[in-house]
């Protein structure tokens, strides 16, 4: 059984694996893990269902959102061809999804506080599946705070959200009830690093930066500024799904 580290989430056991790029890492990596926690985190990640789950929350975020989806493997493809000691992070990742990380809350009680997950690509969706036997109509739900929603979330389902951003949690669950959760994500490092021609922004502005022109430096701005109404205009609406099936 895994030792309960104190973390942000919440007061419950947890791992994550997976590849990530941050936290000072030279490059991105396989995230270590602690000696005494390898060979049960291990076990866990062996689990066939978990990696079902990640297969299946990859495929419905590949329906709701083909064009961030698509962009998202490109990048992963080029990381892991420059990199491949990244790919295979855990059974169900990347290369086959464009999951690089895994965080399993197996605590009985894993029941979040309210937070964002800064450290994932911002305009990414997470995918976060309840796991456990807990009576949903009275316990669990999920809280959008930024939305002021609460969503009924039974064992067993799956939601996908950009938890960069949106602030998140749990409702608690009763007396004698268990609630785990697998969250599904990729660091936001990881795409930052493929955007710099895979490098960090160190060497590319010790390495590039002086050979490159004024022009190509106004350049390289202008794409980091609009990174991100680049990604919101590649985000499908409603209003695409209603042309879509209205045709």
């Amino acid at each position: 059984k895994t030792k309960y580290r104190k973390h942000r989430r919440g007061p419950f056991q947890k791992y994550t694996a997976g590849a990530s790029f941050g936290g000072g890492q030279m490059e991105p990596s396989i995230l270590r893990q602690h000696e005494e926690e390898a060979e049960a985190i291990e076990e866990s990640l062996s689990d066939p269902g978990l990696e079902r789950i990640a297969g299946w929350t990859n495929y419905l975020f590949k329906i709701f959102q083909p064009k961030i989806h698509a962009q998202c493997m490109q990048d992963i493809n080029t990381l892991v061809g420059v990199l491949p000691q990244v790919a295979d992070p855990f059974p169900g990742g990347i290369p086959g999804t464009f999951w690089a990380g895994e965080t399993s809350n197996n605590g009985e009680n894993s029941v979040t506080w309210a937070h964002t997950d800064q450290g994932n690509l911002a305009w990414m969706w997470c995918a976060i599946t309840a796991l456990g036997n807990f009576n949903p109509d009275k316990g669990g739900h999920l809280i959008v705070w930024d939305l002021g929603l609460i969503i009924r979330f039974p064992p067993g389902s799956s939601i996908l959200l950009p938890s960069a951003l949106l602030t998140h949690s749990n409702i608690d669950i009763c007396q004698d009830e268990e609630r785990m959760s697998v969250v599904h994500f990729s660091a936001g490092g990881l795409f930052r690093y493929v955007h710099n021609g895979c490098m960090t922004d160190k060497e590319f502005i010790s390495d590039i930066w002086p050979n490159m022109t004024e022009e190509e430096r106004e350049a390289w701005w202008q794409e980091r500024e609009t990174r991100w109404t680049d990604a919101l205009d590649k985000m499908t609406k409603w209003s695409d799904f209603a042309a879509q099936f209205a045709s």
